[in-house]
């Protein structure tokens, strides 16, 4: 994977919140009263909670399930390089939720790194040609 594919994890983050808002208007609650069965048939409330169905609520839901998905992957990805250094620099980037839209500036500053430059160097590299 590239820095340009893992740096999609804020984005997917945002189009999830996006989803999330309009999933809300689309929210139906349902409230049931029956029976609880033997032996005391005392009256019993249930609440069904649900979306209402109808346009665009079934591929909002495959959207964000595709989403989240990708967000899962590009988590385990960069959780499975070895290389310590490579490692924080890409979480930080993509995904430390205390920056937003980070620059290489900034994670070289929380890295305690001299050099922005070498730092982005070093990472491209290794993505391109150690992974």
């Amino acid at each position: 994977m590239t820095i340009k594919e893992l740096a999609k994890h804020r984005s997917n983050l945002e189009l999830i919140e996006c989803i999330d808002r309009k999933l809300a208007l689309k929210e139906a609650r349902i409230c049931v009263e029956g029976s609880a069965g033997p032996p005391s048939f005392e009256k019993k409330t249930r609440v069904i909670n649900g979306y209402i169905h109808g346009l665009g609520t079934v591929s909002l839901l495959a959207e964000k399930s595709r989403l989240e998905k990708e967000n899962r992957e590009i988590e385990e990805y960069i959780a499975s390089i070895p290389n310590r250094r490579v490692y924080n620099a890409l979480y930080h980037y993509c995904l430390d939720d205390s920056l937003s839209n980070p620059t290489w500036d900034e994670v070289a500053v929380e890295m305690h790194e001299y050099s922005t430059k070498a730092l982005k160097t070093y990472v491209e590299r290794y993505l391109k040609y150690v992974l």
